[in-house]
């Protein structure tokens, strides 16, 4: 199971390494991410329930053959987090069961959440490994589906309750994975 003690070490002295007046800065709050003009360079390890991108109930309508940044979730490995504000980002996940792991883009918006009305974009984020910095309210929460209703006021299907990130299904089909599970991922640089 990784650890982040050590990499975020690592991830200080490759920072010192790099130049004496460059500046980390959080995203969101003190517990995400530290990144270096831009580049994720630390994260936490996040442990989530998982489902499949775009696997409606049985008798319903498909979604669209891409997402609403443009991946093929039958042929892209990618995620959804539930946050607009993620596009053109990375997350390494890994799959304790089999002990894999892969870096891939955040894909689409959701599970449930994400995005918002034309009058307010981001409404419906669920930045759940968030707090926003606050002290009173340190570390990451669950994710709003773990209520049983979204920020929608949906109903969550009961299989798909506490779910914090979809994955396409060619990621799932890369870890061995055919319905929801339970995995681990954090912020991490895309590669080239």
């Amino acid at each position: 199971m990784p650890g982040h003690g050590s990499e975020r070490k690592a991830a200080e002295s490759q920072h010192q390494g790099l130049c004496a007046t460059c500046f980390l800065f959080p995203v969101y709050g003190n517990w995400d991410m530290v990144s270096l003009m831009g580049t994720a360079i630390w994260s936490p390890w996040y442990n989530v329930l998982a489902t499949l991108e775009g696997r409606g109930r049985r008798g319903e309508t498909p979604l669209h053959p891409t997402t609403s940044y443009g991946f093929n979730p039958q042929s892209d490995q990618f995620v959804a987090l539930p946050d607009s504000t993620l596009e053109g980002d990375c997350v390494r996940v890994f799959n304790p069961q089999s002990s894999t792991s892969a870096v891939v883009p955040v894909g689409d918006v959701g599970p449930y959440n994400g995005g918002g009305t034309t009058s307010n974009m981001w409404q419906f984020n669920d930045p759940y490994w968030s707090p926003g910095g606050s002290l009173s309210n340190a570390g990451p929460q669950p994710p709003e589906t773990a209520t049983g209703v979204d920020l929608r006021g949906r109903t969550v299907g009961r299989y798909a309750v506490g779910t914090g990130i979809d994955l396409s299904y060619a990621l799932a089909q890369s870890f061995g994975i055919t319905g929801n599970a339970e995995l681990m991922w954090r912020f991490e640089a895309c590669g080239d």
